[in-house]
């Protein structure tokens, strides 16, 4: 949630917000909550073990705001990620 309020400044200035996690946050009500009242949709990329309960929490949030989700657990491919989310390939 704390994360989310930090990018609250940048919601709605047309620029893609990307947010990288391992999908575990303190307060994962908080946190849709918060994530739900983004006019901007989040990207979301996951960034933990193949089979890790923090890929679940991070599709939730993409999909409540419209974003886009990517299971990425090794960090070695992040750049590709990366990217094809703010290319939109």
């Amino acid at each position: 949630e704390l994360a989310l309020n930090f990018a609250r400044v940048a919601d709605g200035l047309g620029i893609k917000l990307v947010l990288i996690s391992d999908g575990l946050p303190n307060d994962p009500g908080a946190a849709l909550t918060a994530a739900s009242t983004f006019e901007t949709p989040i990207e979301c990329i996951y960034i933990g073990s193949e089979n890790g309960t923090g890929q679940h929490f991070l599709q939730d949030l993409a999909l409540k705001t419209g974003g886009s989700f990517a299971n990425n657990a090794e960090t070695a491919n992040i750049q590709d990620e990366i990217e094809t989310l703010l290319l939109g390939g």
